[in-house]
């Protein structure tokens, strides 16, 4: 038996007998029913993306046949993921990220002892990373633009459609249960430049810009809920009064501190929203007294207590205010108030008298953006002791050996992962017996020292390990699978599936220079304007090859014979296949 399918345990259930998901490997051919067949293949596809070299050093001849995985950087993880989710995962990879390729590294140890590595080993990453995880509160008018984006510009040929009425596709790499513990302005800089926290290559850039990345994880962090005094919303456009938007868009929405207009936010033509709730301690008479320039309104439990914000008091330079009294039980009540500015200063004061208490502003402790009180946010507190011992488990148990450039396997050589398993402790993967047999026939494979792979065996392992097949088809590799189609669109739907579906690559070699084919593939270049689906920046060191990998397979040994006709006979022959019965333009 091989030493390695021992290594990498077949687990069915984690340590706290829930049920682990085996790895999600992107490339993997799925279509391959769970028999008793192997791929060498999809063995060596298992041995690159796992991270095997990363402790098992391979040969030149055996290095040849695999593209290494190399995880995430972790100098700034604790900015990046909120630390109490990074405590789970590093308990249980499977259970916290269904899918992830990363194993569980704390398998033989008892639960108890689980928890104080991992608390160690997080305190380590939190110091390192300076400061830790802080929610932001999702911009509404930001989602809506990010859920378009997500769904249209490739986002969804490997990650599952997260609209209301989507079914997930099959073979997702799935976002829910992960995404939630991110950092909205760490997950809008990861966006726009994966490569700088995830070295592997395996999440292309999309060339998003920072408005489209600040927009998709808006959306991706949607239900993140951030307590404050005030919810406010911003519109831009004008107004002939606070019911006419005809005019106006939403701009922005973010939290407020109180009922006082952002510094940011003045200027012509400006509508902001504050709403909340107010807590009412003694029931009473209340007087509120507003003063706006230019219109405003105030609501309470969706009644109007003051209206300025009528057409008649639209005037230009004029300061308008009005108070008003209403009774109030004891308990919650929702309390909105608008304000429009057209032009020059912006006022707005709202201030409140009561039972037992004076005329000023409404305390911001007696408000809240939610009803219902959310939980308390935890806090990170570092202990001293653990970061050392945690930075000496980070390398005792061989994290530093996948997530650090430059460190160097110690572990048994690949081609010699024979003979009984040792007892050590090793990290375990959940496997599924498919991908153990996988495994075993590609480390035989090795073993047998194979010649260094040719241009189209090594054209087969590149699409598959950076997913071209996802989007691309290839002869019989790879292609928009069935369940995917609808999310690909264009601009213009006379041109049909190919107006929005990629191109197939079969011959591309044959087609393209080089120069323009290795800048599609590196740097994301494409005449087709009219995909919406954009091309991803695979600018990896395991991409280099591949454009001229593709031109040495396909490029034919014939030359394209050069045709010389007269003008005339050249015009005649544009004439006839620009007519009915041919290109019919």
């Amino acid at each position: 038996m091989i030493l390695t399918l021992l290594l990498l345990l077949i687990l069915t259930t984690s340590a706290s007998g829930q049920d682990a998901v085996w790895p999600f490997i992107g490339g993997a051919n799925h279509t391959v029913s769970d028999s008793n067949e192997s791929s060498v293949t999809e063995g060596l596809l298992l041995i690159g993306e796992l991270g095997c070299t990363s402790c098992h050093m391979a040969d030149s001849d055996s290095a040849s046949w695999i593209f290494p995985r190399r995880a995430p950087r972790l100098d700034q993880v604790a900015k990046r993921i909120q630390p109490g989710h990074l405590l789970e995962f590093v308990r249980n990879p499977a259970i916290s990220h269904p899918g992830t390729v990363m194993p569980a590294m704390l398998a033989d140890f008892s639960p108890d002892a689980q928890q104080e590595i991992a608390r160690s080993l997080v305190d380590y990453l939190v110091a390192r990373s300076g400061s830790t995880w802080q929610p932001t509160v999702p911009d509404r008018v930001a989602i809506e633009e990010g859920e378009r984006l997500y769904h249209q510009v490739g986002c969804v040929s490997c990650h599952e459609p997260l609209r209301e009425t989507a079914i997930t596709p099959l073979h997702s790499n799935r976002l829910i249960g992960r995404i939630e513990h991110w950092s909205q302005p760490q997950l809008s800089r990861f966006l726009r430049d994966p490569h700088s926290v995830r070295p592997s290559g395996r999440m292309p850039s999309l060339g998003l810009n920072g408005r489209e990345a600040d927009a998709i994880a808006h959306f991706l962090l949607r239900e993140t809920k951030v307590a404050a005094p005030l919810d406010l919303a911003i519109d831009r456009g004008h107004r002939k009064g606070l019911d006419d938007s005809s005019r106006s868009r939403p701009w922005k929405t973010t939290v407020a501190a109180g009922f006082q207009l952002p510094e940011r936010q003045r200027g012509n033509d400006v509508t902001t929203h504050f709403s909340g709730w107010l807590r009412i301690e003694q029931a009473g008479d209340y007087n509120f007294y507003l003063k706006v320039d230019d219109i405003g309104r105030l609501r309470i439990d969706d009644q109007n207590v003051i209206d300025l914000g009528e057409t008649k008091n639209y005037q230009r330079k004029k300061v308008v205010e009005s108070d008003a009294s209403i009774h109030l039980e004891a308990g919650l009540h929702r309390i909105e108030v608008s304000h429009f500015q057209w032009v020059e200063d912006a006022i707005l004061e709202l201030e409140w008298q009561g039972p037992g208490i004076d005329r000023g502003p409404i305390d911001p402790s007696l408000l809240s953006n939610y009803r219902e009180s959310l939980p308390t946010r935890s806090i990170w507190n570092v202990e001293s002791d653990d970061v050392e011992r945690g930075k000496d488990l980070y390398v005792k148990l061989g994290c530093a050996q996948c997530h650090e450039e430059g460190a160097t396997g110690n572990a048994t050589e690949l081609e010699k992962l024979t003979g009984p398993l040792p007892h050590i402790q090793h990290p375990r993967y959940p496997l599924t017996s498919r991908q153990a047999r996988d495994l075993q026939t590609a480390l035989t494979f090795l073993r047998d020292d194979p010649q260094p792979p040719d241009p189209q065996q090594r054209v087969d392992l590149t699409m598959r390990t950076f997913r071209c097949i996802a989007c691309h088809s290839r002869g019989d590799l790879g292609g928009v699978p069935v369940d995917r189609r609808d999310f690909f669109t264009g601009t213009d739907p006379l041109l049909g599936d190919e107006g929005r579906i990629p191109p197939p690559l079969s011959g591309v070699g044959d087609k393209l220079q080089y120069d323009w084919l290795d800048g599609a593939i590196r740097r994301g270049r494409s005449l087709r304007a009219y995909v919406n689906t954009r091309m991803p920046h695979f600018n990896h060191p395991q991409t280099l090859t591949l454009a001229s990998d593709l031109i040495a397979v396909d490029r034919q040994a014939t030359a394209v014979p050069r045709l010389i006709h007269d003008s005339e006979t050249a015009r005649s022959a544009g004439h006839q296949m620009a007519g009915v019965g041919m290109l019919q333009c």
